[in-house]
């Protein structure tokens, strides 16, 4: 776990390596987590998963930063260059998924948009890539 730049500021935020209970009731309307407490818990669903970011222009200072559109590289990928990625399930076993369409989607992100901030859009987004992790497409 680390802190970003907004260490000492109103809006400090901590980061891990991955994205825990990630899945929402609603995507587009709600902020409630779908697994409140462990007899929540659908054994075929995510539960965790690397984490997702994609790199836009204002991190150009990060260490290793050098291109907007190069969200594939080792900075920015838990697990390049194999274009996979670490999925819990909430039975608790653990997967080593290549989703096609989860990688390219998050591989093209800095062209098109990809939203990581907490919204309904990135929220829909978000979903989607959890969709392709837990059926491995």
């Amino acid at each position: 776990m680390s802190t970003d730049a907004g260490l000492g500021t109103a809006n400090p935020a901590v980061r891990d390596t991955w994205l825990f209970n990630p899945h929402l009731v609603n995507p587009t309307n709600s902020t409630l987590r779908l697994f409140q407490k462990t007899s929540d818990a659908i054994p075929s669903k995510l539960f965790g998963t690397d984490y997702i970011d994609a790199p836009t222009a204002a991190q150009g200072d990060q260490p290793g930063y050098t291109d907007p559109i190069a969200s594939y590289g080792p900075n920015y990928y838990a697990h390049y260059p194999s274009q996979g990625y670490d999925v819990l399930f909430a039975d608790g076993s653990v997967q080593f998924v290549q989703s096609t369409s989860a990688f390219n989607y998050i591989a093209q992100a800095a062209t098109d948009g990809f939203v990581t901030t907490e919204s309904a859009a990135s929220n829909e987004e978000y979903a989607q890539i959890y969709y392709w992790l837990e059926n491995s497409n």
